[in-house]
């Protein structure tokens, strides 16, 4: 049986009960409850990440690529990605931030 709440809220789709077909009724409810994106919050948080002390490199760059995935940077995320992955290592791989700098300005030449 469903509750009161979930009555209120089919009601609250206003439906043409003559036109209703099971699926419908369950996309609404999916997109009812499924929970909204909020692409500004998961953008600020992929713009904040930084290495952590004891995180491999290649850990680091898994956190950064599945956060980038959720944030819809279209053509731009392999870049974005490089440029937090610079910005957000420890400085014991100062060495790597440099050749990653080099790199990119040699291409852009």
């Amino acid at each position: 049986m469903l509750g009161v709440e979930v009555i209120h809220v089919y009601k609250s789709f206003g439906l043409d009960v003559a036109k209703i077909n099971m699926q419908s009724v369950m996309d609404r409810f999916d997109g009812y409850f499924s929970p909204k994106k909020n692409t500004s919050l998961e953008k600020s948080k992929f713009l904040f990440q930084r290495q952590k002390v004891g995180e491999s490199l290649e850990s680091f760059f898994t956190r950064l690529k599945n956060a980038a995935s959720t944030c819809e940077l279209g053509a731009l995320e392999e870049s974005l990605v490089k440029d937090i992955l610079i910005l957000g290592l420890l400085n014991e791989y100062s060495y790597i931030k440099e050749r990653l700098l080099e790199e990119g300005d040699k291409k852009s030449a």
